[in-house]
């Protein structure tokens, strides 16, 4: 009776008995399992962006569809709690398991994810690569590229040494390679192109935080909930990426190849990309030749809708100009 009672007094003030009671907090949240199964259902939803009508949907293209997402919730789980780890760390980031954005067979991709108020020091010793770039970018809430520093303005001492220091401002008597920390930039990413692969070797490299950020402690209820709907939104973010400029190649550049153009916002500024979307019957072939390209470094790369690059590990799925065989009447032909 006294419940019957509370229920109409909550109707006629038009709540309900539920609003009646106080919001429910992370930590309830976490406990009843609400937080799981909202992350699950969100999981759910952008799992279905892969069946549009409007994009591909043969069994290959549905299959590495599938695969895209698997990956790309792998690597959103890692930015999100590698970012809340102390000290900060060097990961590979885009690898054979881990592909998107038309990552480079010829690169070796390490990043660290870092805070933005932080300072930092990456150091250790440069290898040989063809060419060494590290940027700062954010992947969360959606890609972005900030400022970079190219193997020139890092080359170390004799010995192959180098440091750079990564923070808001220049700190005072440095004179050595400095990166500005954008305050929206949320990983340091390094590029390590290689061209000729059996003699060249990868960098060792080591990162410290330099200012004080606090003692580590275990996550709260509340920041584990928040990580959680961290993850399923930036998840959420990224799925459809890629999705737009995909289909405006499949579409505009159809056995066609796109000139080579910066694309403003995307990777290296100093690099140039061009695509183009082929099809070609069992009996067919595509031969590339082309003048010799001055460029430090150069490639020709396969991939699919997905803007990931196809198996280089067991197939030959790319060629770059250390590669590439010179005709005898002069231009370089695949």
């Amino acid at each position: 009776m006294i419940r019957s009672r509370i229920a109409v007094l909550a109707a006629l003030a038009g709540v309900s008995p539920t609003s009646a009671s106080h919001a429910e907090t992370a930590e309830e949240r976490l406990m009843t399992g609400a937080s799981r199964e909202a992350f699950c259902e969100r999981l759910g939803e952008v799992g279905k962006e892969v069946l549009r009508a409007d994009l591909p949907n043969s069994p290959v293209d549905r299959a590495e569809g599938y695969r895209y997402l698997l990956q790309r919730l792998a690597v959103t789980i890692d930015e999100v709690l590698d970012a809340a780890s102390a000290p900060p760390l060097i990961t590979l980031y885009s690898h054979k398991l881990r592909k998107f954005g038309m990552d480079s067979a010829d690169a070796k991709y390490t990043v660290a994810r870092l805070r933005s108020d932080g300072s930092y020091r990456l150091f250790g010793t440069l290898g040989t690569a063809h060419h060494i770039a590290i940027q700062l970018i954010s992947s969360r809430p959606a890609f972005a590229a900030y400022d970079s520093l190219s193997l020139d303005a890092m080359r170390g001492t004799e010995g192959g040494a180098f440091e750079v220091v990564v923070s808001r401002e220049r700190p005072e008597e440095w004179e050595g390679a400095w990166l500005r920390l954008d305050p929206r930039a949320r990983e340091l990413i390094v590029r390590e192109n290689f061209y000729g692969w059996d003699a060249e070797r990868p960098s060792e490299l080591a990162i410290e935080r330099l200012d004080d950020p606090g003692p580590a402690a275990p996550p709260t209820p509340a920041e584990m909930d928040a990580r959680l709907a961290e993850i399923a939104e930036g998840f959420a973010a990224y799925v459809p990426r890629w999705f737009a400029p995909s289909q405006q190649v499949r579409e505009q550049l159809v056995n066609r190849l796109g000139p080579p153009a910066v694309a403003p916002g995307e990777g290296i500024q100093e690099n140039a990309y061009g695509s183009g979307w082929f099809q070609l019957a069992r009996d067919e072939a595509l031969l590339i030749e082309l003048d010799e390209p001055d460029a430090h470094l150069w490639s020709f790369e396969l991939g699919n809708f997905w803007w990931e690059s196809l198996d280089y590990v067991n197939h030959t799925s790319s060629l770059n100009g250390h590669q590439a065989v010179r005709s005898s009447d002069g231009p370089t032909a695949w």
